[in-house]
């Protein structure tokens, strides 16, 4: 996860924040060979939140993986992964694991940003190729020279800033798991 799937070459861009999410459904032969990963992670800017399914699950690598106890969620079952939707959209929420965009300390301030899209619909393209194994992959030599920003194939100068997570429904706290409330 770490060294591959948060990768530049992989979409990941400084200053966005980087959410790993790990589900199992019983336990790890190392249990400190997962923790030390799960350190590696956080200690990589990638915000773990941890996911256990059924009575197999040991608590403990849960919250060793999560680092948070807030961003550990449990079931019984398979069936029950549906009631942990909300609460973990609302844990990403929260969750600030990022790379750390630079400041003015380390001479970011007034710059101008050299890596950008040469075209303006990459974003369109990056949905349209989804599941065919991604526009930014299938494509790579294109994505590079017409999209290098949106495919994160350069490294940015100026941080991206996530928009914050707001929530649209009036009834959010119905749906927070009775442990949360």
């Amino acid at each position: 996860m770490r060294e591959q799937m948060f990768s530049a070459t992989m979409g990941a861009r400084s200053g966005v924040p980087r959410i790993g999410i790990v589900i199992t459904d019983g336990k790890s032969p190392n249990i400190q060979n997962t923790k030390t990963q799960a350190d590696a992670a956080r200690g990589a800017g990638i915000e773990m939140l941890a996911v256990g399914i059924g009575s197999s699950v040991d608590k403990t690598e849960l919250d060793a993986i999560a680092g948070n106890p807030n961003h550990v969620y449990q079931v019984s079952g398979f069936d029950g992964l549906n009631t942990l939707v909300d609460p973990i959209l609302t844990g990403t929420c929260d969750a600030t694991g990022t790379m750390a965009p630079p400041t003015a300390a380390s001479g970011a301030s007034n710059l101008t940003e050299t890596c950008v899209d040469t075209i303006k619909n990459c974003d369109g393209y990056v949905r349209a190729y989804a599941s065919a194994g991604g526009y930014c992959n299938t494509y790579k030599t294109q994505a590079q020279q017409q999209c290098p920003f949106t495919c994160g194939f350069c490294t940015t100068i100026i941080p991206q800033t996530a928009p914050p997570c707001i929530d649209e429904w009036t009834n959010c706290t119905d749906y927070l798991l009775s442990s949360d409330r």
